[in-house]
């Protein structure tokens, strides 16, 4: 009879653990198919908010004649100092219409340089033209490393230190020129490409967005979508007043989706004033292809268009490369486009 009692304690004990385990097994699959289903419906709810604004740019074209340029990316702007970019140096024009280039190297930052100039450039040393498909290269900025400077723009004004057109200092003779159509009479730039927009403020955005979507109810709908936003004015600023971050003090030490780099440690960030983001509370980029066609583009889930810099939160790929490096990601794989890439 003991043992028979004993042997029944035991097979207790057991039944015990194996429903332990069944349990946990079956937590860990709902948890996974949670999760699943979070990203399933995030991203689509980021297609639908790309539809929507889509469709407000649209209205605003067939009504107004013609909608807003976007503006530049502020971590990508012109002004010094600016951010690194690296791309071919030396380009020469092809009989055909092709372009041959040479290494890919960094473009000298304080060197000339023009931003919306679509043209090869005969250049010498670090000053030439910077180009649409020159690639932004600050490993600080996670979010946009590696993507191309045709595709750095966001909906809205013009914010500090973006500029249309610029020029940076002016170098020593012989100058550098441009080739046709912007050699004209002068050997440096055009006043016309010389020419400085000034950048607006925060609150310029309102009266872009409003241009927008003003005749539709498109604002409306985003701000349901939780998609049309302005971050806290009180909130503190960082990077030169381009940047937000209720980052309390030694904040987290690696990269995650919506930081940057800024005093050694990475902080939560936005843009100012009113902006337009996914469904993972990203900033949307918006830009136009060569061929004059809209393009909308969300990062995704991972928080990057390009490179993930992976479990350590170190970017250890380079701008230009092919595959990603070392534990590195590949980021483009979950990016969410409206247009052409």
């Amino acid at each position: 009879m003991r043992r028979s009692s004993e042997f029944a304690r035991a097979f207790t004990l057991i039944e015990l653990l194996m429903v332990v385990v069944i349990i946990s097994i079956l937590a860990g699959i709902v948890l996974g198919t949670v999760n699943v289903l979070k990203r399933s419906t995030a991203k689509s709810k980021t297609n639908v908010i790309l539809a929507e604004i889509r469709q407000g740019i649209e209205l605003t074209v067939a009504n107004k004649g013609g909608a807003p340029a976007p503006s530049e990316h502020p971590l990508a702007g012109s002004k010094a100092p600016r951010s690194p970019f690296v791309g071919l140096r030396g380009r020469i024009l092809q009989p055909d219409g092709s372009v041959v280039g040479g290494a890919m190297t960094v473009v000298n930052p304080a060197g000339q340089a023009l931003k919306g100039v679509d043209e090869w450039s005969v250049t010498s040393n670090g000053d030439r033209v910077m180009m649409p498909d020159d690639l932004f290269a600050d490993p600080a900025v996670p979010i946009l490393f590696g993507m191309r400077r045709e595709y750095l723009y966001v909906i809205g004004a013009d914010q500090s230190a973006v500029t249309d057109y610029f020029r940076l200092p002016k170098p020593a003779p012989p100058a550098t020129t441009i080739p046709p159509p912007y050699d004209n009479s002068n050997p440096l730039y055009t006043e016309k490409l010389s020419h400085v927009i000034s950048a607006g403020t925060p609150q310029d955005n309102q009266q872009a967005i409003d241009y927008l979507f003003g005749n539709s109810n498109v604002s409306t709908e985003l701000a349901r979508l939780k998609a049309l936003f302005s971050p806290p004015d009180d909130a503190a600023l960082i990077h030169a007043g381009l940047l937000w971050s209720p980052e309390p003090s030694g904040g987290e030490s690696r990269w995650k989706p919506g930081r940057i780099l800024d005093g050694g440690a990475y902080k939560l960030y936005r843009l100012r004033g009113l902006g337009l983001y996914d469904a993972w509370g990203h900033e949307i980029l918006s830009s136009y292809s060569r061929g004059g066609a809209l393009r909308l583009m969300s990062a995704g889930p991972d928080g990057v268009f390009r490179w993930d810099p992976g479990p350590d939160g170190i970017l250890q790929t380079t701008a230009d490369a092919v595959v990603p490096a070392g534990d590195d990601l590949d980021g483009s794989r979950d990016n969410i486009v409206h247009g052409d890439q």
